[in-house]
């Protein structure tokens, strides 16, 4: 389980991205239009008793993480608290 870096791709590459507010989230979320389109997740939610595709779903999954090491930029290089070129 878990999740899968190779999902989700952004300005810093794959990875497993995270927000503390989850209007962040909402920027990056993409319409799941029908049941069959992404197999696997289908299979967890919607291959039981009563369960039905509802079409035009949009996912978020809640994860409550400890952090290490952050950097606030606004470019992917340059770290706004110290100003430092970022690789």
């Amino acid at each position: 389980g878990g999740l899968n870096e190779r999902f989700s791709g952004g300005l810093f590459g794959n990875g497993t991205y995270l927000a503390e507010d989850v209007a962040k989230n909402d920027q990056y979320c993409t319409r799941d239009e029908k049941y069959g389109n992404y197999k696997d997740l289908h299979r967890h939610l919607f291959d039981l008793p009563k369960a039905k595709h509802p079409g035009d779903i949009f996912y978020v999954i809640f994860c409550r993480v400890a952090l290490g090491h952050f950097v606030r930029t606004l470019d992917a290089s340059i770290d706004m608290d110290d100003g430092a070129q970022r690789s």
